[in-house]
């Protein structure tokens, strides 16, 4: 947002009406609103298979023939797979391992992941959103000392 041209865009996106001065850009309420849409935009890209937390290859399955019946038998297993190699490595370790191998395998894997559904009952981003909407400073500190 460093020029003129997005910010107008960008306002036109949200429904702020505002003259750029610099006096007018930075109010609360227009923070807060844009802050709130780029959450939202990396919550829409970031895959659901990452925040799903049951255990069990079998309640996992069943999960995910449920959500999405129209699921074919190749696709459930290739997702399995997925969800199973996530617990040892990042989606960009698995991207750089299997980068020998076709990008298009990649790229319709990630595809299918992006299409799936699954009940989630609680966002990773839960907190960060919660302080946003009260428009409160956050330390993002205090989600490493839980894990340490």
């Amino acid at each position: 947002m460093n020029k003129r041209q997005k910010i107008k865009q960008l306002f036109k996106i949200l429904g702020i009406n505002a003259d750029l001065t610099f006096k007018k850009l930075f109010k609360p309420a227009i923070s807060k609103k844009i802050l709130l849409h780029y959450l939202d935009e990396i919550e829409s890209k970031r895959p659901i298979l990452l925040d799903y937390k049951k255990t069990g290859a079998k309640s996992f399955m069943a999960a995910l023939i449920a959500n999405n019946p129209t699921l074919g038998i190749n696709k459930l297993f290739r997702l399995l797979g997925l969800k199973y190699a996530l617990e040892s490595a990042t989606l960009r370790e698995l991207r750089n391992l299997f980068a020998q191998g076709s990008k298009n395998g990649w790229y319709r894997l990630m595809s299918d992941v992006k299409t799936i559904k699954l009940p989630i009952k609680q966002s990773p981003f839960f907190v960060i959103r919660e302080h946003l909407v009260k428009f409160k400073p956050l330390q993002i500190g205090m989600f490493y000392s839980n894990s340490l």
